[in-house]
Parts: C-alpha cells; sequence; structure tokens
C-alpha cells in the first residue's frame, strides 16, 4: 500500500528514502508517525466520460474519488468558417462564384445553386443584405 500526505488537494508520497533510512517508504510505523497515511486509490470510471482525480482524508486514510468533468457544448462555426468550408470543400471560391454566376456561364444547375448559398451566407460579411441578394438571385435566374 502507498503512504502520502494531503497538501492543497495533491498527493505528497513517502520517500523511499528519508536521511539515512533506507527503505523508509517500507517502514509503517514511522510513516504514520509523520503524518503519512494510507492511500485508498480507486479505478477510473470505464463509461467514456472525462473525471478529474480528487482526494479527501477520511477515517484515518486519503481517499480517491473521481468527479465528472462536463463536456462543454461545441461551438458553432462563425459564418465566415462555414463560407471557408465551403469554399475548401466545393472549390468556389469568390472568384469562381462570380464566374459560375456570370449570365450564360454553362454551369450545372447544382454548382449554380451551391454557388448561390455560399453567396448567401457571405453576403452579410460584405454587408450586402438579405433582401438585395435575393433580388439579385431571382434577377440572374430570370435571364
Amino acid at each position: 500500500m502507498k503512504y502520502a500526505k494531503l497538501v492543497n488537494g495533491a498527493l505528497q508520497y513517502a520517500p523511499r528514502n528519508k536521511g539515512s533510512v533506507s527503505n523508509y517508504n517500507q517502514d509503517v510505523t514511522a510513516m504514520l508517525a509523520d503524518g503519512y497515511l494510507p492511500v485508498e486509490e480507486t479505478e477510473y470510471p470505464k463509461d467514456g466520460n472525462n473525471y478529474s482525480v480528487n482526494y479527501a482524508e477520511a477515517e484515518g486514510k486519503i481517499v480517491q474519488s473521481w468527479m465528472l468533468v462536463p463536456t462543454p457544448e461545441p461551438v458553432p462555426p462563425t459564418i465566415e468558417q462555414q463560407v471557408a468550408t465551403l469554399e475548401a470543400v466545393t472549390g468556389l471560391t469568390r472568384a469562381v462564384r462570380e464566374l459560375v454566376l456570370a449570365e450564360n456561364s454553362g454551369v450545372s444547375d447544382y454548382v449554380r445553386a451551391k454557388a448561390q448559398e455560399i453567396e448567401a451566407l457571405a453576403n452579410p460579411l460584405r454587408g450586402v443584405s438579405a433582401e438585395s441578394a435575393q433580388a439579385e438571385i431571382q434577377k440572374e435566374e430570370g435571364q
């Protein structure tokens, strides 16, 4: 069994040798006299969650316990990150979208729709209102 002192919530284990005493950590009487207590360790929970270790002194021993660490909520990507991801995945950078959305570009309806989707996300970043952007799309589709 291991012996330790609880110092500011952390374990300070008994040294192997102390001064001229070899194998000090094997002398239970000396360790107890110096304030070291037996450490009761428990197994890390295997339920897939994250835990932090906690130690508390109870009934003449130090007891290890595990505290659940809350999983932070994922932060949704910003509009800039969404646009950058779509540009990277589709290859439809701003310049390419200009060409795709030009009159008689000859691109498929799918590619045009993807370019319009990215533009709809990116327009507010450029200060273009949703109404004027929608009017532009309708004008392009009507031609």
